[in-house]
């Protein structure tokens, strides 16, 4: 479809950090978001006479979200046999493990996964897994367009510009840093929640001021 087509989205946050906005027209071209703007009566039916207009002021619309850090032939459960197991796994029930996940993060609206075993560790039983997902993927085998991305978590800031660390800030000079990088910050909390509680409520501040800073944040499940 080289046309737009239009959808009116009850509610509508465009991706950007803004606040919601209420009774909104979104253009859709060829997949992509071309635009969006109030929704007036005559703007509807001045649309509707020309163009596909999708009626859905009863629904929320976000952009795709995106995982920046999950393990997809990996299970969360913490039984220690379970986890000892899928360590033995053979090359098909990782495979099995892994489009399972994936149909998960569709489901949610999850159209991009970054995963540490594409890059880290390709020889792995799971770093194969995902090459397999991969090459079935680019040959169209693959029903669900989700982009498996390699992990760019770094435990150090990156000096480049635009540098991308994950884990837990040293502090607002870090923060400061990464701001002037135009970086961005995966914080990690969940592994830190386990890891080393008494430090969440000052990484939890942190991410309050990383927003003020113009410090983008990534959000990656671990799962």
């Amino acid at each position: 479809m080289t046309e737009p087509h239009y959808i009116v989205a009850g509610w509508l946050f465009d991706g950007s950090g803004k606040p919601v906005a209420r009774q909104m027209l979104l253009a859709v071209k060829e997949g992509r978001w071309a635009g969006w703007e109030p929704c007036s009566g005559e703007r509807l039916a001045e649309l509707s006479a020309q163009a596909v207009v999708e009626e859905l002021s009863h629904c929320t619309i976000l952009p795709p979200l995106v995982d920046g850090r999950a393990h997809l032939a990996l299970s969360a459960t913490t039984d220690l046999g379970k986890r000892q197991e899928q360590q033995r796994a053979s090359p098909e029930q990782l495979r099995l493990q892994l489009s399972r996940h994936l149909r998960d993060h569709f489901s949610h609206g999850i159209l991009a996964v970054a995963d540490p075993a594409y890059r880290q560790v390709p020889s792995s039983p799971q770093g194969q897994a995902l090459r397999h997902w991969q090459d079935a993927t680019e040959a169209a085998d693959f029903p669900l367009p989700i982009r498996l991305c390699p992990d760019a978590g770094e435990k150090e800031p990156d000096p480049s510009p635009g540098g991308f660390f994950q884990g837990p800030c040293q502090g607002r000079e870090q923060l400061e840093e990464l701001a002037r990088q135009g970086g961005a910050w995966m914080p990690s909390l969940l592994a830190l929640k386990s890891q080393d509680p008494a430090r969440l409520p000052e990484q939890l501040a942190l991410v309050a001021e990383a927003r003020s800073l113009g410090v983008r944040l990534v959000v990656g499940t671990c799962a």
